[in-house]
């Protein structure tokens, strides 16, 4: 049995030149909720992947933080160029801060170890976020690089973090 619609007091058969007839309602009145994203760009530069855990700035002391003052980010992407040779594994960690840019502990919270997919020369992309997606919610954070092959080599790895709010 043919669709039917009815126009002007005549009866049509929806066909592919009588279309059904489709009216949005309330589009100004009721618009589609959307998430307003920003992203921003916070490092870009080379970093030395071997064996020995440092941060993006090449820096060992466990306490040193990467990024300071961060605003509320959702998740961290981090691309990079790596030569070959290592198998880059990035770990994020995370703390508060007192009002006056102090750390409230001197640990960090851990939200997660990222591999990279290969070992192979070019072109990476990982996004360092929480598990379920949820906003990181620190005030400074430490992203740690290491190559998690065994034994590890080394490459410097060239690259740009962004975070997105």
């Amino acid at each position: 049995m043919p669709v039917r619609f009815r126009r002007q007091h005549t009866t049509i058969t929806v066909s592919p030149n009588n279309p059904l007839p489709v009216s949005v309602a309330n589009s100004e009145n009721q618009p589609v909720p959307t998430e307003e994203s920003r992203i921003d760009l916070l490092l870009t530069g080379e970093v030395t992947c071997d064996g020995t855990a440092k941060d993006l700035l090449g820096v060992t002391a466990t306490e040193a933080a990467t990024i300071q003052n961060a605003r509320p980010y959702r998740r961290f992407i981090l691309m990079f160029w790596n030569p070959g040779g290592v198998t880059p594994q990035f770990t994020l960690l995370g703390r508060p801060t007192d009002i006056d840019g102090n750390p409230l502990f001197t640990s960090w919270f851990n939200y997660g170890t990222f591999t990279a997919s290969g070992s192979t020369a070019g072109w990476y992309r990982i996004v360092l976020q929480t598990s379920d997606g949820t906003p990181l919610g620190a005030d400074m954070y430490r992203i740690e690089v290491t190559d998690s092959a065994t034994p590890p080599g080394s490459a410097t790895l060239i690259f740009n973090l962004k975070g997105e709010r």
